[in-house]
């Protein structure tokens, strides 16, 4: 994700199309929550801080959001 996010920075700096670093980003993103929710399975869900659990359920939200921003990313590098 560093890695990316540097790469990111670096097309963005240079204007270059950045569209296809997004969308493998947000695909990370995605598989590492599947990733979570699936081999942690309930574990994720023990948090006693609420400001932890609010962090917890909001995590699905911010991937959506993620994947709105890369699809309309994927569509300004398109034109």
């Amino acid at each position: 994700m560093v890695t990316g996010l540097a790469l990111y920075s670096w097309k963005s700096a240079t204007n270059q199309p950045s569209a296809v670093v997004v969308v493998v980003l947000t695909a990370s993103a995605w598989v590492m929550f599947l990733e979570d929710y699936t081999v942690l399975d309930r574990v994720l869900f023990v948090a006693s801080h609420p400001l932890a659990q609010a962090l917890v359920f909001t995590r699905p939200i911010f991937l959506v959001a993620l994947t709105y921003v890369a699809l309309k990313q994927w569509e300004i590098d398109l034109r």
